[in-house]
């Protein structure tokens, strides 16, 4: 007896890849997915991604870490705290947005905005799911572990990704260049090429 080919009795259709043997999700209504990287999407889903900082300024440390983040999400938004909690910034914050659409030009799925108050409230509204943090040092790590676990007790919804900092960049940090700055040292490898000028004139200037 012929064997009914799976295509006219009405079965589902089967891809096998590798090992496995899957049904199509084109075929069984599920969503179709893809994988990039450690992580699976599903098409026709954005999921947004916000990277929070003072960047004051911002450095070739975290332009590395918005670029990475920026292949492993569709939506990136750079969010600049207007008044950070831990240090006063010296840069005004008309100043640091103009210096981080400088340094990210090309990158055409970040954005940046400046927010005033609690992270959350800001992701909320802008309907982010994750929050990327750049670690330099176990230092980083215990600070940033703790305002990972208090976020998501303020909104369950979120999660916080850590991205380890190259080891090139792993000295690197806004008051370090501020410091080098300050005395007229070379910025070179420190700051994104885009804005060094702008920062030496700063400086020279004193207007901030």
């Amino acid at each position: 007896m012929e064997k009914e080919s799976p295509l006219h009795r009405g079965a589902p259709r089967r891809m096998k890849i590798g090992l496995f043997s899957r049904e199509s999700p084109m075929h069984r209504g599920a969503p179709r997915r893809m994988k990039i990287g450690l992580f699976s999407r599903e098409f026709g889903v954005v999921t947004i991604a916000v990277c929070p900082g003072s960047f004051d300024p911002v450095t070739m440390g975290h332009k590395d870490i918005i670029v990475r983040a920026a292949r492993m999400y569709e939506r990136v938004i750079v969010a600049v705290a207007e008044s950070p909690s831990r240090k006063a910034p010296l840069f005004s914050l008309e100043k640091r947005l103009k210096f981080l659409n400088s340094s990210l030009l090309g990158l055409d799925n970040v954005g940046v905005a400046g927010f005033d108050g609690l992270l959350v409230e800001f992701a909320k509204a802008k309907k982010a799911s994750v929050i990327i943090k750049g670690l330099r040092a176990m230092t980083d790590f215990e600070y940033e572990f703790q305002m990972a676990q208090i976020n998501h007790k303020l909104y369950p919804e979120i999660e916080t990704v850590f991205l380890v900092a190259r080891p090139r960049y792993s000295f690197l940090s806004s008051s370090t260049v501020k410091e080098v700055a300050v005395y007229g040292g070379c910025l070179d490898d420190l700051v994104p090429e885009e804005i060094r000028g702008d920062i030496i004139r700063c400086f020279r200037e004193k207007e901030f």
